[in-house]
């Protein structure tokens, strides 16, 4: 044989050696692909790919390939999978690189000639949307330089005795902090002199993103679940949600839903609409709902595109007592107790500090703990709120123990409260005499028991009722006891009546009784008279009233008051952007008096001088320069108009939300162009 044909053989046995060792392989990997646990099918069980159009719940989606195995089933790749939120439960299986997953399991057509696969599947099919219905995110805090004066003053006269008064608050603020400092000063009064006497002087710092606040100078401790609130100076860190408004510090409340097909969604809570969303097909959660406290229901609406409709009810309750999981409030504070406020400027006593967490556990559970240290006393304790599952109620317990010169004492709390329809609450409160604390003067507590029981139930028609009782046995004058009873309803179509009953008792010393009922009737849009009669003992008395508020942010409102004991009085307000003046008679016993005051600001703003109305938190200046008396709106309600200069402030701005002010076009000239 030529050597040619020998090199010839030689290199086709070697190629068909070749591609017998190539085949082998691939064989061998295909087999291990195909026995690996969550690895891919071999080649060999994939009979065709089709690039297809992909038809969900009858909407065209998108284009993707598709595998086809042996049985007729179809794969879809993974990745294609999530792009339609559809949850990859079906088997899993690799393919040139791909993760696919197996539609098996879901109702599947196939159209060779359109080359479209349809896929029906439930909504349960499909990942679960979350959606937030507070959209609002905490706006830029604006902090300009301004100061301010605050002023409420009177002067009056009776007997031919006269007297005045102002409660005056001087501040300055700016971005970084606010400070205020207040007095009040008296004079005229029967056998004194002329007095002024500081009441506070504090500067505070807001950090909204980090929810809490500075102070610094006088102010309030936190007293907790079980500590009481005493006036101090000193230094005071704490937790503050009021610079976060949009912040939900109760437990988030959620509804859930599923839709087949996009739906717009309507959300009611007690039937009033607080929002529409539209949602994908498939499950979907609402959060953050915009509860306060109490209970309720909540009703989610679907209408999916072909107008069918489903409706998902959901109970709820929130206490006030619970805070959000992972939330917590905390508050810092050390000083010295201040005695006699309002009498003398600067009279700071027992020095002290105190701490108080509180934190969410869970949305059912929130714990506190509390501790105090003084020079006389030291004391701590923990606190538990549980919302007890199924049931709107909260159960709350406290433990707390003291040391003081007058030995270990120890406190208790516990209670049950329960809203609804029928609401209703238990409080049981005990400690021995040795107990100390901030607010509490051993001498002068004895051991002994505080029990509260309330309750109301409220159904139209009937009305409201109410029921109360409080026994404690713990005050110098014994055991008092004290009774309570309310019954109010609607008369006709816009009347309202209440009736109160109020019984006190000293247990073996006095017992006092006394019955109001009251009927309430509108007139107009802005009036109303009312006709009280009250039983005290042996003393009864009818009062007539009759008065009108003002029509919008300025005007005048007035009243009118008599009794047919010849007691009366007479009131006029006026309100005005600058302030508020008022003029009152008053005849008492025989005795006759007139009172005439003022209130209002002075505020210092970006170089200009305002009148105002009293501030009490955020206030803003609208400029319309050149144009005088036009109307200014806040959140569409009209505040005011422009003075000559074109201004006005408008106080009353909620600090640390998003405040809407406008101004009424048409009251410019047509040749103004408003941007």
């Amino acid at each position: 044989m030529p050597a040619s044909c020998r090199r010839r053989k030689a290199r086709c046995r070697a190629g068909v050696g070749y591609g017998l060792a190539w085949r082998a392989a691939f064989i061998v990997a295909s087999a291990c692909w195909w026995t690996t646990p969550s690895q891919a099918a071999s080649a060999a069980s994939v009979t065709q790919t089709w690039l297809v159009q992909l038809q969900v719940n009858g909407r065209s989606m998108f284009t993707a390939p598709v595998l086809q195995d042996a049985t007729g089933a179809f794969w879809l790749a993974a990745s294609d999978l999530a792009r339609l939120r559809m949850k990859p439960d079906g088997e899993r299986r690799r393919f040139n690189g791909r993760e696919y997953v197996s539609l098996a399991s879901m109702p599947v057509a196939f159209d060779a000639v359109s080359q479209t696969l349809t896929i029906d599947a439930p909504a349960s099919a499909f990942e679960t949307v979350t959606l937030e219905l507070d959209a609002e995110r905490m706006p830029r805090a604006v902090g300009e330089p301004a100061a301010f004066l605050n002023y409420d003053g009177y002067a009056s006269t009776s007997s031919g005795m006269r007297s005045a008064g102002l409660l005056a608050e001087v501040g300055a603020s700016s971005r970084w902090g606010v400070m205020t400092h207040s007095v009040f000063s008296q004079s005229g009064m029967s056998g004194a002199s002329a007095k002024t006497v500081r009441l506070e002087t504090t500067y505070s710092i807001d950090e909204p993103e980090r929810l809490r606040t500075w102070r610094v100078g006088d102010a309030i401790s936190h007293g907790g679940a079980w500590g009481r609130s005493v006036r101090y100076g000193g230094v005071q860190l704490a937790t503050n949600f009021a610079t976060q408004p949009y912040l939900s510090r109760l437990p988030l409340q959620s509804v859930n839903g599923a839709a087949v097909l996009p739906s717009t969604v309507d959300v009611f809570i007690n039937n009033a609409r607080v929002a529409q969303r539209e949602v994908p097909a498939g499950p979907f959660a609402f959060t953050d709902l915009p509860i306060v406290t109490g209970s309720g229901e909540v009703r989610v609406v679907a209408r999916d595109i072909s107008g069918r409709e489903q409706v998902f009810v959901q109970p709820f309750y929130v206490s006030p007592q619970l805070l959000r999981a992972g939330l917590n409030d905390l508050a810092f504070e050390a000083g010295a107790v201040r005695n006699n406020y309002a009498l003398r400027d600067a009279d700071y006593g027992l020095g002290f500090a105190a701490g108080t967490w509180r934190r969410g556990l869970s949305n059912d559970l929130t714990a506190e703990l509390r501790g105090e240290a003084a020079a006389t006393s030291r004391a701590g304790g923990a606190s538990l709120a549980w919302r007890i599952p199924n049931a709107s109620m909260v159960f709350l317990a406290t433990l707390v123990g003291s040391e003081s010169a007058h030995g270990t004492g120890t406190l208790t709390q516990w209670g049950v409260e329960r809203a609804g329809a029928l609401t209703w609450a238990a409080r049981v409160e005990r400690n021995d005499r040795a107990f100390a604390g901030l607010g509490r003067d051993p001498t002068m507590a004895s051991a002994g028991e505080r029990i509260t029981l309330n309750g109301g139930y409220a159904r139209p028609g009937l009305g409201s009722v109410g029921l109360g009782y409080v026994r404690d046995d713990r005050g110098a004058n014994g055991r008092v006891e004290l009774s309570s009873m309310s019954w109010s309803t609607s008369v006709g179509a816009t009347a309202f009546a209440t009736v109160t009953a109020l019984r006190t008792r000293i247990v073996g010393t006095t017992t006092r009784t006394s019955v109001i009922a009251m009927l309430t009737i509108p007139f107009g849009s802005r009036g109303n008279t009312s006709v009280v009669r009250r039983h005290d003992g042996a003393r009864a008395e009818t009062n007539v009233q009759v008065q009108q508020s003002r029509f919008g942010a300025e005007g005048i409102g007035w009243t009118v008051q008599a009794s047919d004991h010849g007691d009366g009085r007479a009131m006029v307000d006026a309100y005005h952007r600058a302030g508020t003046a008022s003029l009152e008679a008053t005849r008492f016993n025989g005795t006759n008096y007139v009172r005439a005051g003022a209130t209002g600001s002075l505020v210092a703003f970006d170089g200009d001088v305002h009148a105002s109305r009293r501030l009490e938190s955020g206030f803003a200046v609208v400029s319309v320069p050149g144009h005088s008396r036009v109307g200014v709106l806040f959140d569409n309600q009209p505040v005011g108009q422009t003075d000559a200069r074109g201004q006005l402030l408008v106080p009353g701005l909620r600090p640390y939300e998003r405040n809407r002010l406008s101004i009424d076009p048409s009251d410019l000239p047509a040749d103004v162009d408003v941007e």
